[in-house]
């Protein structure tokens, strides 16, 4: 069963909120994707990656059409295609949750930092809520970031 970590973002500084999310994956040796809605913010997760702590390394790539053969364990999309499978999705933009199935984690945000998306956020937490075969968790970071993933999910 896929498990879905909705996690409250009370600020709007989600792209620190994510890298912090991917090296906890990575940290527990799990492959992971992002999903962002354009290249831009591909970009911007990419270069946070590489900057946002100074003692820490994430081996990413942001994904192209030429990367079939890729073996990073993090990568980037800002189209939902990669060329292999990962454990984990984390999702700066929203994808439906018809894809959640191909993962072990999906990371999602509740952001309660703005009115119309704290309405997008209770849609999509509806919505992974009703869809059989997901676990569904509200959970602050700090929870998260304490959490071990087991081998047997």
């Amino acid at each position: 069963m896929t498990s879905i970590f909705f996690i409250e973002l009370s600020i709007s500084n989600k792209i620190r909120y994510v890298c912090d999310i991917v090296e906890k994956f990575y940290d527990q040796n799990r492959t992971v994707h992002i999903f962002t809605k354009d290249k831009q913010s591909a970009r911007l997760v990419d270069q946070m990656l590489w900057s946002w702590k100074p003692n820490s390394f994430i081996p990413h790539k942001q994904v192209t059409e030429e990367d079939a053969d890729t073996d990073e364990p993090v990568l980037i999309s800002s189209d939902g295609e990669w060329p292999q499978p990962a454990q984990a999705l984390v999702l700066f933009d929203p994808l439906p949750a018809d894809v959640f199935f191909n993962y072990e984690y999906v990371v999602d945000f509740a952001e309660t930092y703005d009115p119309q998306k704290v309405v997008d956020s209770r849609k999509r937490f509806r919505i992974v809520r009703d869809t059989e075969g997901l676990n569904l968790e509200y959970i602050q970071l700090g929870a998260f970031l304490n959490k071990t993933f087991s081998d047997s999910t």
